[in-house]
């Protein structure tokens, strides 16, 4: 079964992901391993159903990553789902809107 959606991931949200790897392999061995694992299970329940999660803003939306601190703010444009942030919670949540 394939999704008929397809994700993009902005620069930003990657430097972001980057920088949570390193963090948790810094703090344990493959710790940034599990956190990239729990990410991947988020980026496909969003692919799977994009409309079924919280919309924080205009068309934003917001995911959960299981076991970690973070959400996925994302946009949902036709097939297109736009990672735009991998958002570590203990931030300010303004920082969400800087989309």
């Amino acid at each position: 079964m394939s999704n008929k959606y397809k994700l993009t991931i902005k620069e930003e949200a990657s430097f972001e992901i980057s920088d949570a790897y390193e963090w948790y392999e810094s703090k344990q061995v493959n710790l940034g391993g599990k956190f990239k694992k729990h990410l991947l299970k988020t980026f496909k329940s969003i692919l799977a159903n994009p409309m079924s999660f919280q919309v924080l803003f205009n068309n934003h939306r917001q995911a959960v990553v299981s076991k970690f601190p973070f959400v996925v703010i994302f946009e949902t444009f036709d097939v297109n789902v736009v990672v735009y942030a991998v958002f570590h919670t203990s931030q300010d949540p303004k920082k969400k809107n800087r989309m």
